[in-house]
């Protein structure tokens, strides 16, 4: 969960090369509207260079990277309170935007690959709002995934329409199933996360 006083989710500043071919993809839960919130970028903070997926105040999907100044939009209404899969490619010759699981925008650009770039999560540099939702399953790939993959990703996830369980205290550690103050029932806790694909 985040919010508007909180910091990223994640951040760590220009540790990954950028190259020729990547791909960010990300669940997100989104619980409130009007304003924009960033799903996820990769970015290079010291020159503001961006590749940016953001959920957009009228519920539209904007896509974009400052490397080649280029940007894409998915212009119908995207719901909220409900979880939904974003992803954004690159293969050197077209940027591409998905939206759970399918391709809704793309754009042919040259990005420029030099430098590096940090991941980050519910926020982007100079954001002044940060994301307010539930996040699962980021990540970042050195390749380009492909629609048949990003596909068989969103198909894989189960509970889509469940809400996010939300425990106020303690921890849990899904793989050894070893808990600190959590009171609830583990096997619930571990229906509410994403499946591993």
């Amino acid at each position: 969960m985040h919010d508007s006083v909180n910091p990223s989710l994640y951040n760590v500043t220009n540790p990954i090369p950028l190259l020729n071919l990547w791909t960010i993809e990300c669940w997100v839960w989104f619980f409130r509207t009007g304003v924009d919130m960033t799903v996820m970028t990769i970015e290079n903070e010291g020159v503001g260079q961006r590749n940016v997926i953001r959920f957009e105040a009228a519920r539209t999907i904007f896509f974009f990277s400052t490397l080649g100044t280029s940007t894409m939009r998915y212009n119908t209404a995207v719901s909220d309170m409900t979880w939904h899969h974003f992803a954004m490619t690159y293969d050197h010759v077209t940027l591409r935007g998905y939206l759970d699981g399918v391709q809704v925008a793309s754009v042919a650009t040259v990005i420029n690959t030099t430098g590096n770039v940090s991941v980050r999560i519910g926020e982007e540099q100079g954001a002044s709002v940060k994301a307010l939702g539930f996040f699962s399953d980021a990540a970042y790939y050195n390749a380009t995934l492909t629609a048949g993959q990003l596909l068989a990703h969103y198909n894989a996830a189960d509970l889509v329409t469940v809400p996010p369980l939300y425990i106020g205290g303690g921890t849990f550690d899904v793989t050894l199933g070893s808990t600190t103050g959590v009171s609830g029932d583990l096997a619930t806790i571990r229906n509410s996360v994403r499946r591993t694909y």
